[in-house]
């Protein structure tokens, strides 16, 4: 089988990491073990991972070894998943700001579910190592790329976004939000319009309102037109959706979403 990426799995648990390394490499992926908090960062330096899965670390050691990540410029640029995180809203919002790729909460971190998560996470690596190889590339013919800014980010003051809602009574509640915090957002109801729309126009993510109306074809109709097109393959796509909403949470995933958030987050 193929290898799809190299990933380098940081987890305290012995038990836990080779349980993962295990689901992970049944799926091609080749994975490396690191259990010591003072070790790790040194490991993602040396090995150069495409992903870096963060697990568990005692008190607030995940956060710290992120942050050292994202501080060194040899590593910031790496996707860096957090698996298994505690449900604490503090600490969610420090990984947000430190650019986790994705956070994936302890009682959601199943290995399927980081399996099916880790799609987007892939999507992402592989953009940065064309990035790197096409700057190899330049360097042969005496052309230098300066990469050093490469995974330091600033926020978007006017992220250009495209709401995707046929009807929901959060809707205003949710564009009034994304207004709020600076977000030049467009709101299209109909998803099959949406999809001519993004083939012709340019939006920097896509936010579609999922409710007990919506139908589940259209919801997975877009979200498949999104990861099949060449130019919006790796379109960042928030799926905000009711418990109870066809389709299931997981059919989100795989069908392409980054995030699926409950209305009520």
């Amino acid at each position: 089988m193929a290898r799809t990426a190299h990933i380098l799995l940081a987890e305290r648990d012995e038990e836990t990491a080779a349980g993962r390394q295990a689901a992970l490499d049944k799926e091609g992926y080749d994975v490396r073990i690191a259990t010591d908090p003072d070790l790790v960062v040194e490991a993602v330096r040396d090995q150069q991972p495409d992903i870096v899965l963060l697990g568990r670390f005692k008190g607030e050691g995940t956060l710290e070894i992120l942050e050292a990540l994202k501080a060194d410029a040899t590593t910031r640029s790496i996707p860096v998943m957090l698996i298994g995180m505690r449900s604490d809203e503090a600490l969610r919002n420090r990984a947000v700001e430190l650019r986790a790729a994705d956070i994936l909460e302890r009682d959601r971190s199943s290995n399927e579910m980081i399996l099916t998560r880790l799609q987007s996470v892939r999507r992402l690596a592989a953009m940065r190592s064309e990035l790197f190889r096409r700057a190899e590339t330049c360097a042969e013919f005496g052309v230098e790329a300066d990469l050093s800014k490469v995974g330091v980010y600033d926020h978007a003051e006017t992220a250009h976004l495209l709401m995707v809602s046929e009807s929901s009574e959060y809707q205003a509640d949710l564009y009034d939000a994304l207004l709020g915090q600076g977000m030049d957002a467009i709101i299209e109801q109909a998803p099959y319009r949406a999809a001519n729309r993004l083939n012709d126009e340019d939006f920097d993510a896509v936010v579609i309102t999922a409710t007990l109306y919506d139908d589940r074809e259209k919801v997975l109709y877009l979200s498949s037109h999104i990861r099949n097109n060449t130019r919006l393959f790796n379109m960042p796509m928030l799926v905000v959706k009711d418990e109870d909403t066809d389709p299931p949470e997981m059919n989100l995933y795989r069908g392409g979403a980054n995030i699926v958030l409950p209305h009520n987050k």
